[in-house]
This record gives C-alpha cells, structure tokens and sequence, in this order.
C-alpha cells in the first residue's frame, strides 16, 4: 500500500529533487524522480502552484526548472523605485539579471507596474521590497500585485487632520484614496484642521497625532511631508557628531611632509551651483603637445571616514544627500561637508586627483591618480563662467589668464570624442520651483542651461571613465556604474534622436535606470565599455568606496568585503531611489502650489490617465500632472473645504467622465487646460479646460 508524506515533507522533497535536476522537468517527470510516495498528479500540480506564489522559484537554484506547466504564475521579488501617474508604484526585479523565460522570451531589466495596494494597505514606498506576481503587458513591461511586503516601515500615518462631527480625521497621503482614521480631540497634540501631521495607529480605524509638520501654504511644510514620507533621516546620532567634531583641520604643509604631493601651485577652480556649498570637484587644464592634461581634484573625504566607524556606517546607510528647495539631508555631517572637506578657495584642503592626458581629438591617452594637497583659487557659478568664457564677465584675479580660454579647448576636444560615439544625449530645460528668501514666496521656470554645465559634465565623465577603467584593468572589487541595454537599442536611439516625447501621447522608449554593480559593465547611455562614479563623495557613498578602492584600501569596513559589494549595490541603488522619489515628489508639490495661483496662463497638455479621483492631464511644459474639473464652481466647493469628508467628496462633489453632461477627452489627448485652484490635501493642482492656445 503507497504511504503519503506529509504536506511539508512533499514540499522539501520536491524542492530538492528540482534543485539537483540538470533540466527542467514536467510534472510527470517529478513524480517518478519523487519515487512511490509522492502525491498524485493534481495535488503536485497545485503544491508547485503554491510554490511559485510563495517566491520560492525565485531562487536561482530553483528559476526555470519547472515545464509542462503553461499556467504557472510568473513571480518575482521586486523593488519599487519611483512613483509613476496617479501614486502608482513603479519597479523593477531585485537581482539585476534575467530572470524571465516565459514562453521563451527574456527580458532583461524588465519595468514592473504595481497594481494599487488593497483599501486598508500602505501604499508601496521606494525602496519597499516585495514578492509579486507578474502579469506580461508587452515587450519587457509587466503589471505586478503584491503578495508579500518583506521590509515594510513601520506604518505610519502622514497626512491632513481634519475635523468630523465626533472629532478629527487624517486622511493620510501614503494610502489608498479613501482611507481614513479617526482622531480623539486628546490625541492632535496641538494641531489644528488644515494641518499636516504625522500619526500613528493603534487600530484599524483610529491613530494619534505624534508630530504637526505644518500648514500647505507655508513652503517649508512640502519638504518636512516628503522627509517623513519616505523616512529620511533628520539628525545625525550621537556618535556621529562626536566623530564629526573630533575631525580637525588640516595643516597642509604637514600634509606634504607625510607623503601628499603638493598641488597648491596648480590654479584650480570649483564651479557649482549658486547655493551650493559642499564643493567637493575643482578642474584645471593646460595644453600640451598633441592635446591636453586635464586635472580633476576631488575631496579625500576617506582620509577622515573610515571604514567601520560611526560616520562610515551612518554615510553608507544614508547612501547620498538628498536635495529639497528649502534644505539638504547630507550624508555626511556640515562638519565635514560644508567645512572640511569641501574645496573652499583659499583653503588648503585633502584631495585625490585625476588626472588624463587626451589627444586633441578628446581621446585618453594616459591616466594616473595620487593623493594630494591643493587650494582653489576661485569658485565659479556655470553663470559666471560662462560670462567669462563669452567676455561679459572679467575672470577673478588669481586665474591665470588663458585657462577658462583651455578649458573651453579642452571642453571641445572632449566633445568632439564623445559625438564620436553612440551616446544617448536627451535635451531637456529642467523646470525647478524654489524658495524666495522671505520663506513663502515661491519663485518657478525653466532652469538655464549654459555650456559651461557640459564642459564639468565633460571633465567628471572622462575622470569616471578613467577610475572605472583603472579598477577594471587591476581587478578591483568595487563598485561600477552600469546602464543595462534595453530592447531595441538602435530603435531607443532613433526616437531619442528623432525627438520622439510621451508628453504630446506618443510613447517615448522607456529605458532602463543606471544601477550599481560589483561587477564592470557597459553604459549604454554614455556608451562606455565601463563606467563608476568618483567625482562626489561628499554626497554619494559609492564614489567613496571607489575612492577607497583605488587608494588600496579597504572600501566597506568589512573583512569579507569582495563578497559583499553586490550587497551593497542593491541597497545603494535603493536609497538613491528613495531620495530621487522624495526630491521629484516635493518639486511636483511647490510646482503645483505655484502654479495654481498662476490662474491667468494656458498650457499646452495631453490626458494621460484616470484615478478615482477623476481625469489626469499632464502638461507639456512644465511634466505636471494635475486633476481636470468640468468648472471652477465644483472645483472650489471640492478642494478648499476642508471639513468634508472623503465620502461626502465622492458622493457629492467629484467630477469624473460620469458626470451627467461632462465629456472629457479620452487617453493621450492633446488639451489646453488653465489652472484654477489646489486641492489642498494631496497638493494636486486642478485644471479646467481652456477654450484658446496659450
């Protein structure tokens, strides 16, 4: 008589019979290789079933050993990296590799679209891990549902308080539209209706206050809610700042003593932002037979963060400083970012400097890099140089007088190298929304672009390009900075070289993002053979563990480190998906602010999607996506009173493509919309169509 395991020893039996298998199997073929105890054909199929939603093809070991079964649901751990239209979470695959075989064919860094989370369900954050199932949308693009969050924050409540008949509400702005939790009067902690605070839940309906952040008509409060929403880090812990402060300045005659060599003879100068003030790159270049040398200083900031100590693994767990209107989240403490570290002119300071000679048509013919001692002699806005470099500007009196003159020749020579190469170049005028010195008023446009930011951006691609090459030809375990080929390469070329954009409702190639890796790779975009970065250690962990790595020292404080950079990649690759989703989320809030008082202007658009809500239109310029009304009536009754619910809003007051009479146009339309107002509770800024061209 057959005997039957148990339902966990069949579940152990199976997953090693397919872990040794060389092939994939069928389902028959499992259950002779499980031999006379193995259940019956129907329930094996659905333990491999419950296998799969499990995660537990997920494995490499166990990946694509399973055939014969068509339905077998495609499940993958992914990790969500930004925030598409209407809050929808937007990821990609965990593990860099291809992992997708269905039907035989692979997809290489496929983009996964979540499906929104269930009513009652935080909505998925950057940086959230979680086990999906994929749905195939078309080529390299799929729909996933969760199925299990494995690092889910601890749930948190950022949001309006508002006020109800029996006391308050928060409607919080990182759920599902609709959901809500009740407030007692005892549990605002001092804020008012209107506010926007942090909460806390102690049941499935009700929370308390822990924190008021602010009002939406103070600027400063769109900053504090992307902080808190994705869970940046505010202060420095103790140990920190005890670590920070025992750093002491440098004396660089000492310096030179101990071995540095002495570059404060070289004319360096920093060009940066104009309220910028961790300075940590400065250029210098001279001619020379046949081309140029061109010398890139950057910060040592591995001389003061050393590996395993309190700053490291605060830098590294931080892994970037994350950049708002209004302030700056460092990695590193103003301590060592704003003083010692940053190239001030005049001061000396610690540096690492690259330096490559180049033929006169941009090509490296030599490269080297050694630690040394320098002090700029001038700090430059891209403004200022380039006033300079066209005459309408005098160069500062301690630069000698030809070198804007070479560094402009030598800008050229790299220029010509790089249109000698495929490189992806996507044009674009970056719209930014800052902060006017009084703290309110807002101030929006088209930031300018000079030629001076591609003459740095020149310079800090050939010194990546030549520390990548050099950590590659030594064998170095480190970190590179790769950008996976997409589908189509040459068919992502032509449109980008076509102008081909999504913003009129055509559909522009979507490339994958740049990641790290322990291991060298291509960059499609710049068309390197390899790539990493080194120029901002300041403000990216990655750049000082190369740093580290090229010096011939340990880079991440850990005795197995070799084996534990693609570790450290994943989560580097993480935390600066996380501060671009916070960034982009707090520039969409200000533009959206100011724009809805700019209740006079036109813009060119196109409908881009549905939520509950209503009908999303994006604007052409500035990428906005905002909400469009039937009329400026409904539109005040629905986004200025704070005191009705979320019900009463949908029962009563919400405009959709229902509405008796109200036709809007359909997906990928082009419109002309004017703004009229803001709802104040998801800074969404409200449209109504116009009746005219801008």
């Amino acid at each position: 008589m057959k005997r039957h395991r148990s339902a966990e020893a069949d579940r152990e039996a199976l997953l090693d019979v397919i872990r040794a298998a060389e092939e994939p199997l069928s389902p028959g073929e499992l259950l002779r290789a499980l031999g006379p105890a193995a259940p019956q054909k129907a329930p094996l199929r659905k333990l491999i079933y419950a296998l799969a939603l499990d995660g537990a093809f997920c494995d490499p070991a166990l990946a694509g050993k399973i055939r014969g079964i068509p339905d077998l649901p495609l499940v993958c751990v992914v990790v969500v990296t930004r925030s598409g239209q209407g809050g929808n979470a937007i990821a990609r695959p965990d593990e860099p590799v291809t992992f997708i075989r269905q039907s035989g064919e692979e997809h290489h860094s496929p983009v996964i679209f979540m499906a929104r989370e269930l009513p009652g369900r935080p909505a998925l954050v950057v940086g959230t891990r979680v086990l999906a199932r994929l749905k195939p949308l078309g080529s390299g693009r799929f729909e996933g549902r969760t199925l299990r969050v494995f690092n889910a924050p601890a749930l948190k409540l950022t949001g309006m308080l508002k006020s109800s008949p029996s006391g308050y509400f928060i409607e919080p702005l990182n759920f599902r539209p609709g959901t809500a939790w009740s407030v007692s009067p005892d549990d605002i902690s001092g804020a008012r209706a209107g506010d926007f605070v942090v909460a806390v839940p102690v049941s499935k309906t009700a929370a308390f206050v822990t924190r008021r952040l602010g009002r939406n008509d103070m600027p400063d409060t769109v900053s504090l809610l992307s902080i808190t929403t994705h869970d940046l880090p505010e202060a420095f812990p103790g140990d920190v700042r005890v670590e920070a402060a025992a750093c002491e300045t440098i004396d660089g005659s000492e310096a030179v003593s101990a071995g540095r060599e002495d570059l404060r003879h070289i004319p360096f100068l920093t060009v940066d932002g104009p309220d910028a003030r961790d300075f940590d790159d400065a250029i210098w270049a001279e001619r020379i037979t046949g081309g140029f040398r061109l010398r890139v200083a950057i910060a040592d900031v591995a001389h003061y963060v050393r590996p395993g100590s309190a700053l490291d693994r605060e830098a590294r767990d931080r892994g970037l400083s994350v950049y708002f209107a209004d302030r700056v989240i460092p990695m590193l403490p103003e301590r060592l970012s704003d003083d010692l570290c940053s190239l001030r002119p005049g001061a000396d300071r610690l540096c690492v400097m690259f330096e490559t000679v180049i033929d006169a048509t941009g090509h490296p013919q030599s490269f080297r890099i050694r630690r040394g001692v320098m002090k700029s002699r001038a700090r430059l806005t891209y403004a200022q140089l380039q006033q300079i470099h066209e005459g309408h500007k005098a160069a500062p009196d301690d630069l000698p007088p030809d070198l804007i003159k070479t560094l402009y020749a030598a800008h050229a020579a790299l220029s010509a190298a790089r249109e000698s190469r495929d490189i992806l170049l996507v044009e674009r005028n970056e719209f930014r929304t800052t902060i006017a010195s009084d703290g309110k008023t807002l101030i929006s446009g088209a930031m300018p672009v000079y030629e001076s930011h591609r003459l740095i951006e020149n310079f800090m691609v050939q010194a990546n390009f030549a520390a990548a090459r050099e950590m590659k030809a030594r064998s170095l375990s480190g970190l590179f900075r790769i950008h996976p080929t997409p589908a189509g390469p040459e068919q992502v070329r032509l449109a980008f070289r076509a102008g081909t954009s999504d913003r009129a409702g055509q559909k522009k190639p979507l490339l994958p993002n740049a990641l790290y890796s322990a291991a060298p790779s291509g960059h499609f975009a710049l068309d390197l053979e390899v790539y990493a970065h080194v120029t901002s250690p300041i403000r990216r962990y990655a750049d000082l563990v190369c740093h580290r790595v090229l010096m011939g020292e340990t880079g991440i404080g850990s005795p197995d480190e070799a084996s534990r950079y693609d570790c450290l990649a994943r989560h580097l690759d993480a935390r600066e998906a996380r501060a671009a989703s916070a960034s982009r989320e707090a520039q969409d809030r200000l533009l959206a602010c100011y724009l809805s008082r700019q209740t006079h202007l036109i813009f060119a658009g196109h409908v881009s999607g549905e939520t509950p809500s209503g009908t999303l239109v994006t604007l052409t310029e500035p990428g906005l996506t905002g909400l469009l009304v039937s009329d400026v009536a409904v539109c005040k009754n629905m986004t200025f009173d704070s005191n009705r619910t979320n019900k009463e809003f949908h029962d009563g007051g919400r405009i959709s493509q229902a509405s008796p009479g109200l036709v809007f146009p359909k997906k990928g339309t082009a419109v002309y919309v004017r703004p009229v107002a803001l709802d104040v509770a998801t800074f969404r800024c409200v449209f109504v169509l116009a009746d005219r061209q801008p």
